[in-house]
This record gives C-alpha cells, structure tokens and sequence, in this order.
C-alpha cells in the first residue's frame, strides 16, 4: 500500500505541474520590447535610407559632388581671407553661395573642356543649373542622418542594460509565481490557450462598439486610461478599476471579459495561487452530488478549519444554486453532461492563509472510458491539475456487489451501482496523466489522489469503513484520535482489496500514483425515498481538505 502521510498540496508539488514555458513578468518587459521594436524599425529605415543614397551616388555623381565641395570650399576661403581686406565686398552669407555656383560654374567649363568628360558633364547640367535647390536639402538630410544614428546608437546603449535587468526581473517573478502556484487559465476545459498572462485577458470596450482590448496597463496609449475609437475609455490603471463605484460594485467585477481565445472570462484578474481539482469517477458515482455538498459547506464555511469561498463567476452561482435547491428537496441531481467540462472557480479564504482559488473539473462518468487519444480534448485542462478526488463505487466491485445483493437484496437498485469498470477508469485517468504531465524521478506521478469510496450509507458499506467501524478500528489499535484519518486510509485500502479491486488498486493506481490517501463518506447521507426530506452530507470535506494541504 502507498499513502502519503504528510498531508496536500504544497509549495514544492508546483513542479510536477504541465509547463507551458517561463511567464515573463510583461507589466516590465513590454516597454523595453515595444522600444526595442520601434528603435529596430527606424535603425533599418536609416540603413535603407543611407544605403538609397549610396546606390543613387554612383562614381558620376560623387564627381560632381566633389566638384561642388571643392568649389565650396575656395568659396569660403575667399570669404574668410578677404575679410580683413575687403577686396571682393562679400560681407553677407548669401555672397558665400552666390561666389560657390561661379566656382562650380567656372570648374564646370574646365571639365566641359575635357573631350573624354565632356559627355557626361552635359548629363549633369541641369543638376548643376539647380544646385541651390538640392544641394541645401541634400546636406540636411546627411547632417539628420548622421544625427539620427548616433542618437539611435545612444539609445540602443542606454536601453539594453536596462532591458537586461528587465528580462532577469521577469524571469525571477515568472520562477516565483510557478513556485507558489500563481496561475490565470481559461475555465473552459476545451480552451487551448491553457495558461495566460493576467496582462492578456482582453476587455470589451465598455461604449458597446465590440472592440476588445489586451495589455489594459500604462503605456503610450495613455498612463491612466485608453481611449477606444468610438469615444469610450477604459482603465489603464488596476487601481482606478478596482475603485468601488457608487453600488458598491468595481469596475472591474462589471467590465466584461474574454480570454486570449475569446472564451467568457467571468473571474477576477489577480493572480492567485491555485489549484485544480478533478473529479474523477465512472458514470452513476456521484461525482456532481458530492461537488455541490462540497462546494456548499464551503460557501456556508462549514469547516472546522475556518475555510470559506465565494464564487468569483455569477454563471457558477447560479448553477450551485439550482443544485443545491433539487438535493434540498431530496431529489437526485441529472447526470453530467457528455462533453468537456467547464471549471467552477472558487475563491478560498482561511485564517492566517492569503485567498486562493480553486478550480473544479467534474467530467463526465463516460468520458473516462476513452483511452486512446481521442480524449485530448476533453482532459486538456489535465495540464495543470495538482489534485485528484476518485470516487469510487463499491456496489461495482464484483465481491461487495455480490455480497450486497445477499444482504441488502431489492433495495440495491436504489443505490444505482456504477456501470463504468473502475479498472477502465484509473486506465483513462493514468493515460491522461501521463499524456498531460510527467512522471516524477521515481517513475511515478507527484499528483495526489484523494480515493473516495462513496455511498457509505448503505449498510454493508457503512459496517465496513463507516465512522463507528473506523472509531472501533482506532480504539482496537490503541491509536489516539488525532491518527483517524491514517487508521481511515488503511481500512478503505483493505476493504477495497478486499471487495476485489486488488489488480486495480496495485497495478494502475499505485504503481503509477505515489502519493495517495483512502476516505470514505456519503454524500447523500441516504438513499432517495421520495420523502422530500434533504440530503445531509457525511465526511464529504476531508478529501478535498487533505489535497489543499489544510487538514492531515
């Protein structure tokens, strides 16, 4: 037998996690790239610019260039000497360029003069005839050039340290988020973007045009808002968008949002550590009927440890509402749905413990009878999971179903045992593991599995694991009550061997699985009788307690 004694999920089990590459912290790196992306740009732009200019002055008209410098030249020579003489009466700046063309005009003949440059001179007569528009405009453009690189060299020097020191806080942040488990994915199972940036969620422009906007943070678009083209504006700042407004709402909780991939994105934007949860089980197990008993003792914090939750999507409420409302009234819960499933996202508080959020997956029983890939899917949400709750029916096992059928007789059709093998369900759930996941350095997943044997309340069941049955267990081993919870695990571990799930238990679920932990409970509490009475949960917490690390 395999158990882990030590308790949840901590820090450290963050790395057994599916990666998906180092987040950078891009509330730093992103205005060092958007610099470097625009600096890049006009660094080629001057290179073009420049490299245009060489390929247009050929030898040819370098020559005449030359010509024109000499000319401008002897023209300021003469300008300076004569100063202290006055010979040549130029005294004002326009002599200069007037004295500069006679130059170049008078050098011209000279060439014109020249039979084997004569041809080509007459080409650049008309060049020469408008020098005083060119020529000014062409040394500017050189003079801006030439400034223009070395302010670009400048910058690309005074950026690139300061973008070095950004990628190493990026990456430091990125590293420590992993390490406490600081995650934003998209609720929906199905959603192939998996992990994001919470600087990537998208927000609909709030004038109703149906513009969406990702990166909402100062930038050059504005430091503390955005305007959208049809005169909307949206909070830059986290700050101004956690504000409460006059109805004591944010306006964050009221901006809609999308993921990357344009998924309803209905929770809040913090970054969190969190956790996945899934509930894994076959068909007729109870899965959703223990998740909503879960899901309401926390939000009514029933829990000795002072844990509570809050839905952080409306959706969500809404649908543990209408749950809870049927298992009020002592009716069962319709089965889950075929399809992949969308998480319901809890925000966790408990004393001396920052929030926290927790995603539950509950999948459908049929969905863990596919093997082969064609699940990808449908488990694409396995990518990050850092738990897993199995349920499992003992009324399926082939030795309790036989024995059960003697002792309990016609009332075992009202505890509708599970038609989905408990051997095709661990086949299904190690596949997705191993497809998802990697294997710790002991060939086994670090993933937790809490094991759950459910309908405890059915007689043969309840004499065998049920609470009396684990207090006389306990009393018979000496052990103090504090050590229940391992004199628990052993027993649901032997009565699962026991009821003939050996080969499951050893050879897919331990061998493959290092840290595991047996509980019993009844979510129901009793069988449904039409009564209208409400189910009241047995031990339904201390599963999900163990995983989160809270309770041993």
């Amino acid at each position: 037998m395999h158990q882990d004694s030590s308790g949840g999920i901590v820090a450290r089990d963050m790395k057994s996690r599916g990666s998906n590459g180092t987040r950078r912290l891009w509330m730093v790196e992103k205005p060092f790239w958007t610099s470097r992306r625009w600096a890049k740009r006009l660094w080629q732009l001057t290179v073009r610019i420049w490299r245009g200019l060489f390929n247009f002055l050929n030898r040819d008209v370098s020559s005449v260039i030359i010509l024109c410098a000499y000319a401008l030249g002897v023209a300021l020579f003469l300008f300076f000497w004569q100063s202290s003489r006055d010979w040549l009466g130029m005294t004002r700046p326009i002599d200069v360029i007037l004295l500069t063309i006679s130059i170049t005009w008078l050098l011209m003949l000279v060439v014109w003069s020249h039979e084997s440059v004569r041809e080509k001179a007459l080409r650049w007569v008309p060049a020469l005839l408008s020098f005083p528009l060119w020529f000014t405009p062409l040394l500017a453009l050189l003079v801006a050039l030439a400034l223009s690189t070395v302010a670009l060299l400048a910058v690309s020097l005074v950026i690139t340290p300061f973008g070095f020191l950004a990628m190493i806080a990026g990456v430091a942040y990125s590293w420590w988020r992993k390490r406490h488990g600081i995650i934003l994915r998209c609720t929906r199972g199905e959603c192939l973007k998996g992990q994001f940036r919470d600087v990537e969620l998208r927000y609909n422009c709030p004038g109703g045009c149906g513009a969406t906007y990702a990166y909402l943070m100062p930038s050059h678009l504005g430091f503390r808002y955005h305007d959208c083209t049809c005169g909307a504006r949206l909070p830059a700042l986290m700050s101004l968008r956690r504000q409460k407004m006059d109805n004591g709402k944010t306006l964050e909780s009221t901006l809609k949002k999308e993921c990357p991939r344009g998924h309803v994105w209905g929770i809040g934007t913090e970054g969190l550590p969190s956790y996945f949860v899934a509930l894994v089980g076959g068909g007729r197990v109870g899965k959703t009927t223990y998740m909503t008993m879960v899901v309401q003792n926390l939000l009514d914090g029933q829990v000795s440890s002072g844990l509570k939750a809050t839905f952080e999507s409306s959706e969500d409420e809404e649908q543990q509402k209408a749950r809870w409302r049927q298992l009020s009234k002592g009716n069962k819960l319709p089965s889950t749905q075929v399809g992949v499933p969308q998480a319901a996202v809890l925000r966790l508080r408990a004393r001396d413990v920052g929030n926290t959020r927790l995603y539950l997956y509950d999948a459908a029983g049929e969905e863990y009878r596919k093997v082969t890939r064609e699940a990808d899917r449908e488990f694409v949400f396995f990518q990050d999971l850092t738990g897993v709750i199995l349920l499992v029916d003992p009324l399926s096992l082939p030795n309790l179903k036989s024995q059960a059928t003697v002792e309990i007789g016609p009332q075992l059709n009202d505890f509708e045992p599970s038609a989905t093998p408990l051997r095709e369900v661990l086949a299904s759930l190690r596949s997705n593991v191993t497809r998802f996941l990697r294997f710790g350095h002991s060939g086994r997943s670090d993933i937790p599995v809490a094991v759950v044997i459910g309908k405890a309340d059915a007689p043969t069941i309840n004499a065998r694991v049920g609470p009396e049955a684990i207090r006389q267990a306990a009393v018979e081993r000496g052990s103090p009550s504090s050590t229940h919870p391992d004199v628990e695990s052993e027993l649901c571990h032997a009565a699962l061997l026991e009821w003939g799930a050996d080969k499951e238990i050893t050879t897919l679920l331990e061998h493959d699985f290092r840290r595991i932990r047996y509980f019993s409970c009844s979510p129901q509490g009793r069988v449904t009788d039409g009564s209208g009475r409400p189910f009241t949960p047995d031990r339904v917490m201390p599963p999900l307690l163990w995983l989160l690390g809270i309770e041993k």
